[in-house]
């Protein structure tokens, strides 16, 4: 069967969407990845710290990763937009493959330092900016547009599910294993959603349409002309600011403020994943809400995630923290998915792997700035406060843009513009 033939289950738009083959082998295929990504990100963070004992340190190496997706996304959206985004999506996974068992070696052999762990970190940046503008553009091509919300969901439980499993895998493999094993286990993750790509088939939804035309500018031009699409955009930039503390800051808390061992931040940050999945499961009927009932479940989500993280940042007691995480994850569970289906159901295919890209630099490519911002003030005045002040932007995107973002029948259209009508500005 070629890749532009639809599988039998991608036709169908009734049931739940696991039931469609092709996007089931992507779900657990990118559930394996993701969560030996989020096993890294919170060994590399204890490991960095035990290193330097400076929280500032693990800001700069989260920012490492961080920082090439904020330089490259909009070219790998372009990419996406241009070829084929399966082998996109399969070479990225090669690259970080070949990354991190070259970090993993390092931590076995004892001769690892930060300046290793920070290359590995921008290599692992660049292949999330090809990969994840290229998965996220594919995804309409794995299911019918009827399910394509509920597909998002279970996209978002996918991430959070490693947010808790992932860290909980490291929590043990640090502690009875070793860095060494944790760093390999991450490495065989990646092999995972390379093979469930190989074999998935997509619908024409999901392939680039736009060989060798459209330009980076084309992509912002009209992502920022459209009200909707603009306002999505930069709430979801505030939302990635305001919870980087539950990630560059988690060693920091376990430690300084609750008297735990680092290797106990994994627990924190499962917390957070574990809230965000309780939500998802339970209210798995709202992927398949109409917009508007989207948006209020968005503006709930958001005000729910800015309680949990205002919590956490004055919590007196380790398992308070946890408590309130699990709120945030919550909140941040119906808000990313409810923002982030918009953004799919309001863009044309032409240009959608150049507004994923914009997606993408405004989930993490904003991170830099977050995690690096995180860990001075942490230094300077103390992880509570600097958790508070992360989360003003978000306060502030609930007041001014939440409500430009409510939809419109002429924005759910994703009529794709005329080579004449995008804006030139």
């Amino acid at each position: 069967m070629s890749s532009s033939s639809p599988s039998r289950g991608s036709r169908r738009s009734g049931g739940s969407v696991l039931a469609n083959r092709d996007f089931r082998l992507y779900f657990f295929g990118n559930l394996i990845s993701s969560s030996g990504t989020w096993l890294q990100n919170v060994a590399q963070g204890v490991l960095v710290l035990q290193i330097t004992h400076r929280s500032a340190m693990v800001g700069a190496v989260q920012a490492a990763t961080f920082v090439p997706i904020m330089l490259l996304a909009l070219h790998g959206g372009q990419l996406a937009d241009r070829f084929d985004r399966r082998k996109l999506l399969i070479g990225s996974q090669v690259l970080a493959v070949a990354a991190t068992a070259g970090l993993a070696v390092l931590a076995a052999t004892h001769r690892i330092g930060v300046p290793a762990i920070a290359v590995v970190a921008v290599l692992l940046g660049i292949q999330y900016a090809v990969a994840i503008p290229a998965a996220q553009a594919m995804l309409p091509g794995l299911v019918s547009r009827e399910q394509l919300g509920e597909a998002v969901g279970y996209s978002s439980i996918t991430y959070n599910l490693a947010r808790a499993v992932g860290p909980l895998l490291a929590t043990v493999a640090i502690g009875s294993l070793g860095f060494g094993l944790a760093f390999g286990l991450n490495s065989l993750s990646f092999v995972a959603l390379a093979a469930a790509v190989a074999v998935i088939h997509l619908r024409p939804e999901g392939q680039a349409v736009a060989a060798g035309r459209g330009s980076i500018g084309e992509g912002i031009r009209y992502a920022w002309s459209n009200r909707t699409l603009r306002s999505l955009l930069l709430i979801i930039s505030a939302i990635s600011i305001a919870t980087d503390p539950v990630f560059t800051l988690s060693p920091a808390f376990a430690h300084q403020v609750f008297g735990r061992a680092t290797s106990d931040a994994g627990l924190l940050v499962a917390g957070f994943g574990g809230g965000a999945i309780v939500a998802a499961l339970a209210l798995g009927r709202l992927f398949r809400a109409a917009p508007a009932r989207r948006w209020v479940v968005g503006a709930a989500g958001t005000a729910g995630m800015v309680a949990g993280m205002a919590l956490f940042a004055v919590a007196g007691t380790f398992w308070l923290g946890i408590g309130s995480l699990v709120i945030a994850g919550m909140g941040y569970l119906l808000a990313i998915t409810s923002w982030t289906t918009g953004l799919q159901e309001t863009t044309s295919n032409e240009l959608r792997g150049r507004v994923m890209a914009l997606f993408t630099l405004c989930f993490l490519g904003t991170r830099p700035i977050g995690a690096g911002l995180d860990g001075l003030l942490a230094d300077a005045l103390s992880p509570r406060i600097a958790a508070l002040l992360v989360l003003l932007p978000l306060v502030v995107a609930g007041v001014f843009l939440i409500p430009a973002a409510r939809p419109r029948a002429a924005s759910l259209r994703a009529v794709p513009p005329a080579a004449g009508d995008v804006p030139a500005a």
